[in-house]
């Protein structure tokens, strides 16, 4: 087998556990690689700051690096990834956060010494990337009341589903849904082309991916590797439809839900009513009102399960 150099980018912030066994866990694998990829040299380095993932990343790219590795959440998967799509480094992921959104929908186990392994015997699946005003994302993005949860998340303290949750249980209901102006163009089909149209709003999701994270299935058909993004389109819906909500976003239906709407697109242009937060995988950010989302197909190359 080839040998290569692998970087480990660790971000000891994310998820609610304790990094420090992850070098340990690396050097056990190395060890017990049988003579594989993993023995090719590597290198271990932590994140100082937001921002420092992706710094670490433009280097390892102008330097050739095979394999730079994500040890962290969705957030961490991005800031990485976006410095990977279009060239020959390719990335891995080693879960480390309560949502990892992006490993679920690729099949990469989720305990840490199953996903180091997978690094020796994988392979190399090229995905869609897509992007927002310019910028990047590979699972999951939009505004409304996902990108509101998502900013709130992000300015607490506590990490962990359960404080996700808590923030959803308290904000859903308080959040004052926006007017959307939305022009997709979609796939040509009989019913394909350029479509127009005006929808009030809880949130206008993107997937690339199928699901935020947790099993939460945000568009269970997205296929991250069809060159097109599914535009979800959740409606105000009355508090009695609350519990087949949840039901249905866990169980794969959430298609069937009378308050939901779905198309693909290759393009999309959404005018909002304010500008303000958008989440791109998780991670919050602000833009204005118009926000323009384009797929870039086949850009990124990850390590998958064989």
């Amino acid at each position: 087998m080839e040998k290569r150099k692998i970087i480990f980018i660790v971000n000891p912030f994310s998820g609610t556990g304790s990094k420090k066994n992850v070098p340990r866990l690396i050097e056990h694998s190395v060890r017990n690689s049988g003579g594989g990829g993993l023995r090719g040299g590597y290198e271990i380095l932590f994140t100082e700051k937001p921002g420092h993932a992706t710094a670490i990343s433009k280097k390892a790219k102008k330097d050739g690096v095979n394999i730079v590795v994500a040890v962290g959440g969705d957030g961490t998967v991005n800031e990485i990834a976006k410095e990977l799509v279009n060239t020959d480094t390719k990335l891995g992921i080693i879960p480390t956060d309560s949502g990892n959104g992006l490993a679920r929908e690729l099949k990469i186990p989720l305990k840490i010494n199953k996903s180091i392994r997978l690094l020796d015997n994988c392979n190399v699946s090229q995905i869609d990337s897509c992007t927002i005003n310019g910028n990047p994302f590979f699972n999951t993005a939009g505004t409304g009341i996902d990108a509101h949860v998502a900013r709130l998340y992000a300015e607490g303290k506590k990490r962990g589903f359960k404080a996700y949750f808590d923030i959803v249980l308290s904000e859903f209901f308080k959040y004052k849904p926006q007017h959307y102006e939305i022009e997709i163009d979609s796939p040509p089909t009989k019913v394909g082309g350029k479509k127009y149209f005006k929808r009030k709003a809880m949130l206008v999701s993107l997937a690339n991916g199928s699901q935020y994270g947790n099993n939460i299935y945000l568009s269970p058909g997205a296929d991250i590797k069809d060159g097109l993004v599914d535009v979800c389109i959740l409606k105000p819906f009355p508090k009695s439809r609350v519990v087949e909500f949840v039901y249905r976003i866990f169980n794969h239906t959430i298609y069937s839900f009378k308050y939901f709407e779905m198309f693909k697109a290759k393009e999309v242009t959404i005018k909002r009513e304010h500008p303000g937060t958008v989440h791109l995988d998780g991670e919050p950010v602000e833009m204005g009102k118009e926000l323009v989302v384009s797929v870039v197909p086949k850009s990124l190359k990850v390590l998958v399960p064989v």
